[in-house]
């Protein structure tokens, strides 16, 4: 039996096409297979981070974040909501941690998780939403030191 080029052809441009679109999605931090947990923060502003910046918990990635967008929230601590997933499998975020979103080092932002040592009040579910603040990053600082100069 012969296959004709067109086949062929067709065969190539459709595995090509979905490499294509998993290599993107491994390069913007998706799990192939799905199962992250995902969770939401609320932030005054977005802190300079972006879709793809890390998650961090005691300097080890943890998770990625996947959508940053604008409320139309009145309160000024709830004007972006960030959402992001946990990759890690079995890790929980206690009640009462807090999430920043700030600098990971010079270069790279993206949100620090700092876990709550009180695990007797259970853990957050995923899809809960957070309330996270901003932190002031060691550019900015030496900014507003170098400004009245």
């Amino acid at each position: 039996m012969k296959i004709s080029k067109e086949i062929v052809t067709g065969v190539i441009a459709i595995l090509a096409i979905g490499l294509l679109v998993a290599g993107i999605n491994f390069l913007k931090g998706n799990s192939f297979f799905g199962g992250d947990e995902v969770y939401y923060a609320y932030l005054p502003n977005s802190g300079g981070i972006a879709v793809a910046s890390s998650v961090m918990v005691n300097g080890v990635a943890v998770g990625k974040v996947t959508d940053i967008e604008l409320t139309n929230e009145k309160d000024s601590l709830k004007k972006v909501l960030v959402t992001f997933n946990i990759q890690e499998k079995g890790f929980k975020i206690p009640k009462g941690s807090t999430i920043e979103a700030g600098a990971l080092d010079l270069f790279n932002k993206g949100l620090i998780l700092s876990i709550a040592p009180d695990i007797s009040k259970g853990f957050h579910v995923p899809g809960d939403k957070l309330q996270g603040i901003v932190t002031i990053d060691i550019t900015t600082q030496v900014k507003a030191y170098a400004d009245p100069l």
